[in-house]
């Protein structure tokens, strides 16, 4: 309402003089904006997005797998590969699934596991237990993280869009990497055990 009857004030002006005024304003809504988009900026790095929630959830963990030799996380994944947006390709993308234990690595969790695709049959049987590629996943204690596809040359994906959420039952993440061929999805339940 201010801003209105701010505006209403600045109009009965000499129309220069409340254009002028208008611009300063705008100028410095601008200005405003371009310093939060640099501090947002300031977040990525070769298009990773630092997660504060994912932060002090991969801190945690590797607490927990630091503090006794006996204990674990275990990991499960699922991600979705979409390949195209051609409507008219029926074969669009497929699903993996993959799961394993993260391990330490300096002050990264890393975990290295089986992953197995929906678009690799056994007959008609999706999911070929004989065909999986070998796939690493590195979690930085800042909330970061990237995808290492073993079997394909140790390729390195930086991971996008970093959201984690925790409840009673443990934590998640869920991220995006990008390949030349598509984009993939992923979704990872960390579960403590001992």
């Amino acid at each position: 309402m201010k801003f209105i009857k701010y505006f209403s004030l600045l109009a009965a002006l000499s129309p220069a003089a409340f254009a002028a005024d208008v611009t300063d304003h705008v100028l410095a809504i601008q200005q405003g904006e371009l310093h939060k988009l640099k501090q947002n900026l300031a977040q990525f790095d070769r298009y990773s997005i630092y997660s504060p929630s994912c932060s002090s959830i991969f801190q945690e963990l590797a607490q927990w797998k630091q503090s006794s030799a006996s204990k674990r996380i275990d990991i499960k994944l699922v991600s979705n590969k979409l390949r195209t947006a051609d409507a008219n390709v029926p074969n669009f993308g497929f699903a993996s699934f993959g799961e394993g234990q993260m391990v330490m690595e300096g002050s990264n969790l890393a975990g290295t596991y089986l992953k197995y695709y929906s678009d690799r049959k056994n007959g008609t049987q999706a999911f070929n237990v004989a065909a999986p590629d070998t796939v690493k996943i590195t979690l930085e204690p800042r909330g970061s993280g990237y995808v290492n596809l073993v079997t394909w040359g140790n390729t390195r994906l930086d991971l996008e869009g970093v959201i984690c959420t925790r409840d009673s039952f443990g934590a998640q993440m869920v991220a995006r990497y990008r390949e030349g061929n598509g984009t993939s999805m992923i979704l990872v339940s960390f579960h403590k055990g001992e």
